[in-house]
């Protein structure tokens, strides 16, 4: 598949071939329709946020499920789906008991080394060089996400501009509150505010029925070959609403 992949802070992203990732028990391929563009990408691409690199950037989606690892139940293949930034775990203490934004195993693996939940990526380039997911690494045509963070999108949604649901949308809706703890001996750092497995169905159905235009955010729609563009477009404060990246 094709991918978007920072190799380094201050370099342009190159598309690039990488392997098919396959999912594992508990996840979900998704090929990918669009991806929002975030500000949290360009400080990663700028190195005011660390993260391991070569990364994948990209973690608001939309797409269609591809492919199911053992054990997912509920969904199919073709069916619309739409992803969170945030990836519940669903099993730590802090996901048992409804605070999924501050999933332990998120941002112990996830958020901090840039991989999946047993501590590996799914990406790969075609020499077998692993590559760090940013969230799900959406920018590329296809993603492995967390079956706990994948949720249906009704017909009547545009399936591409229903990628902001999973974070310009919950960030608008659920207002950011910092916070920092230790749990475990883990530092988590940022209480979002956005409990996924409930936030994100209230959130579909809100734009299910028109409480919530997903479409009228949105300014700017560019390729994944035009990624460069977006990100500097984004830096120069020339985006005034919400970009996103259709494959």
């Amino acid at each position: 598949m094709n991918a978007a992949v920072l190799s380094a802070v201050g370099t342009p992203l190159r598309i690039e071939e990488l392997r098919h990732p396959e999912p594992k028990k508990g996840e979900v391929r998704i090929r990918i329709a669009a991806c929002g563009v975030c500000h949290s990408d360009l400080h990663i691409a700028k190195g005011d946020l660390k993260f391991p690199m070569p990364v994948v950037l990209g973690h608001e989606i939309s797409g269609i499920v591809d492919a199911l690892g053992e054990g997912v139940s509920g969904i199919a293949p073709g069916d619309r789906v739409v992803s969170s930034f945030i990836m519940p775990c669903g099993t730590c203490p802090s996901c048992t008991r409804g605070r999924d934004d501050l999933c332990e195993t998120y941002f112990a693996f996830n958020r901090v080394k840039g991989v999946l939940y047993d501590g590996q990526t799914r990406l790969f380039r075609t020499d077998g060089t692993p590559v760090s997911m940013q969230m799900m690494g959406g920018m590329a045509q296809f993603a492995i996400v967390p079956d706990t963070d994948v949720f249906p999108l009704p017909a009547s949604l545009p399936l591409e501009e229903s990628c902001i649901l999973g974070c310009a949308l919950m960030n608008a809706v659920a207002p950011i509150g910092i916070t920092r703890l230790v749990r475990r001996g883990i530092q988590i750092v940022g209480s979002f505010g956005c409990r996924v497995r409930t936030d994100m169905p209230e959130l579909i159905a809100m734009a299910a029925g028109g409480r919530i235009d997903v479409r009228a955010s949105i300014t700017r729609r560019y390729r994944l070959e035009q990624i460069n563009e977006a990100y500097e477009a984004m830096e120069r404060g020339e985006i005034v609403g919400r970009a996103i990246v259709v494959m």
